[in-house]
C-alpha cells in the first residue's frame, strides 16, 4: 500500500516530449488564471447565482487547501524530477489541482444538472489529476487526499444550502458573509509555518467581495448579454480589464507590503469586485445607451 501511495518510479518509463507537453496543458487548468477565466466568463455570460456559488466554493476549497498544505507540511516526490516549478514553492498533500478542480467540476455539475457535463466534469478531473502525478509533483495520496476533501466540502455546502443563500429572487442574506469572515479569520490566526497565509489569504476576501458585488449587481437590475455581439464585447472587453486590473493590483501589493498577505488581501477583493461587478454594469448602461 506505502508504494501504490508513494512511489512514482513507473512515471519516468511512460515520459515522452509529446506527453509531457499534452500533459503541461492539461495542468494548466487546474491553475488560477484557468478558473479566474472560467468564472468570469461563466458568470457573464451562462448564470450570475450559479457561479457566484461557484466562486465561493472555489475560494473556500483553495484556502483550505493552503491551510492544510502548511499544516501537514508533507513533501512533494523527490523521484522523479518534477516537470511543473511552480508547484516546488508549496507541500504536497493534499494537491491543489485535484481538490479545487473536483470542487469546480463537480458543484457545478449539481447546479447545472446536465448528463453530458457529468461526462466533461469526470473526465476532466481524472486528466487533471493523472496531470499531476505525471509531471511527478504529487503522489497517489496527495490526489486521494485532495479529491477526499472536496467531496467532504461539496457534500457539506449542497446541504447548507448554499443555493438558499445566494439566489436571484430574495436579496442576500447576512449568513454566509459573516461565515466566510469567521471562517477566514480562523484560518489565517491558526496558520502553520513562519512565513503565513500569502496571497491565499486572499481567497476569503474574494469570495466575500464576489458576494457583495454579485448582490449590487442584482440590486442595479444587470442583465446577462444577449447575442453574439453582447457576449463577445463583455467576454473580451471583461477579461482584457479582468487581467490588467490583477497584474497592476498585484504590482501595487508587492511594492507596498513585500512579502505580506494584507496588500494581497485587498488586492484580491478589488478583483472579486470587479469580476462580480464592472463587466454588468457596463453593459446594463451600454445597452440602455
Amino acid at each position: 500500500m506505502y508504494e501504490f501511495l508513494h512511489d512514482l518510479a513507473w512515471v519516468e518509463g511512460m515520459r515522452s516530449d509529446d506527453l509531457t507537453q499534452f500533459f503541461k496543458i492539461v495542468t494548466w487548468f487546474g491553475y488560477t488564471t484557468f478558473y479566474m477565466i472560467f468564472l468570469s466568463v461563466g458568470y457573464w455570460l451562462w448564470s450570475y447565482q450559479s457561479f457566484t456559488r461557484l466562486a465561493v466554493m472555489i475560494a473556500v476549497s483553495g484556502l483550505l487547501n493552503a491551510w492544510l498544505k502548511d499544516f501537514w507540511q508533507d513533501p512533494r516526490p523527490l523521484f522523479p524530477p518534477s516537470l511543473d516549478a511552480k508547484a516546488a514553492e508549496s507541500f504536497g498533500l493534499p494537491s491543489g489541482h485535484a481538490q479545487i478542480s473536483a470542487t469546480l467540476w463537480i458543484w457545478l455539475c449539481l447546479e447545472m444538472r446536465k448528463g453530458w457535463l457529468w461526462f466533461v466534469g469526470i473526465f476532466t478531473i481524472m486528466l487533471i489529476c493523472l496531470s499531476r502525478l505525471y509531471l511527478a509533483v504529487h503522489d497517489v495520496e496527495d490526489i486521494l487526499g485532495g479529491l477526499a476533501i472536496a467531496l467532504v466540502l461539496i457534500t457539506a455546502f449542497w446541504n447548507v444550502p448554499l443555493r438558499k443563500f445566494v439566489s436571484s429572487r430574495r436579496p442576500l442574506k447576512w449568513e454566509p458573509l459573516a461565515a466566510l469572515v469567521v471562517f477566514q479569520a480562523l484560518l489565517i490566526t491558526t496558520w502553520s509555518g513562519d512565513h503565513g497565509p500569502g496571497g491565499a489569504a486572499g481567497l476569503g476576501g474574494f469570495a466575500l467581495a464576489w458576494l457583495i458585488g454579485a448582490e449590487l449587481a442584482r440590486r442595479a437590475g444587470c442583465r446577462r448579454p444577449e447575442g453574439v455581439l453582447g457576449a463577445a464585447i463583455i467576454g473580451v472587453v471583461g477579461i482584457v480589464g479582468l487581467f490588467a486590473l490583477y497584474a497592476g493590483a498585484i504590482k501595487v501589493a508587492e511594492a507596498i507590503d513585500p512579502g505580506g498577505w494584507v496588500a494581497l488581501y485587498a488586492s484580491t477583493v478589488l478583483v472579486g469586485l470587479y469580476i462580480s461587478l464592472v463587466p454588468p454594469l457596463v453593459y446594463r448602461k451600454l445597452r440602455r445607451a
